[in-house]
């Protein structure tokens, strides 16, 4: 079969976005540790301030190792986020991490969380004493304020991440490729082509590398020992 392609002339004015799918499996479940992660350790460093409860040493030291590695991984994300083979390892694979920018936002989301957190629980113990007396009167924004920056760091790089592929998507020079009415074949030119075997050499693929454009939507890319 050959791999040689012809892509469809674009659109005039480009093709509608849609948001690139997260890849299932491992790359699925990994991206969801890392959401309860970055966003559950938060409130449980604005609770330890807050608090005047002596925790068992056991558990400070386990949560503050546990913090320690989560910001020194985002410093080494931030530090690295221009590229490089050490940086590469750090971001392979995951979604939201296709340009500089949008790695510089992937690593501050482990970077502000628990120290947001551990700040607003730290103020709101010495601001307003009931808090600590009965922390649910102070599950709200202060509680959430860690998860909050968190959370905003991780929508900004994923948002920073598409841009350049909705860029082309809109504009219509993304290529685009005539596909069967099941999604399971595209044409390559000669014939038509399982997606199960073969990808386009030259489609525009997903920040993450797990999908590629079609024209109409996005397609999983064939596991990597058919592609060719």
């Amino acid at each position: 079969m050959t791999q040689s392609v012809q892509a469809l002339p674009n659109r005039a004015r480009g093709s509608r976005w849609q948001r690139p799918p997260l890849a299932r499996g491992w790359p699925r479940l990994r991206y969801a540790l890392t959401l309860g992660l970055v966003c559950g350790l938060p409130p449980d460093a604005n609770l330890l301030a807050r608090v005047p409860v002596p925790f068992p040493p056991v558990f400070v030291i386990g949560f503050v190792s546990i913090v320690g590695i989560e910001m020194g991984y985002g410093l080494a994300v931030i530090a690295t986020s221009r590229g490089g083979r050490v940086g590469s390892r750090l971001w392979a694979g995951l979604p939201f991490t296709a340009n500089p920018l949008a790695r510089l936002w992937w690593g501050l989301a482990f970077v502000v969380g628990a120290p947001v957190g551990y700040a607003t629980g730290y103020a709101t113990g010495l601001l307003w004493p009931a808090a600590s007396a009965t922390p649910g009167i102070a599950w709200g924004p202060l509680w959430a304020a860690g998860t909050v920056a968190s959370a905003g760091c991780l929508l900004l790089s994923a948002a920073c991440s598409n841009t350049e592929v909705k860029r082309s998507i809109r504009s219509g020079r993304a290529p685009q490729y005539r596909i069967s009415s099941d999604r399971l074949w595209w044409w390559d030119g000669d014939g038509w082509a399982s997606v199960m075997i073969a990808a386009p050499v030259g489609a525009l693929r997903s920040p993450d590398g797990t999908h590629w454009w079609s024209g109409e939507g996005w397609v999983p890319l064939p596991p990597r020992p058919g592609r060719r």
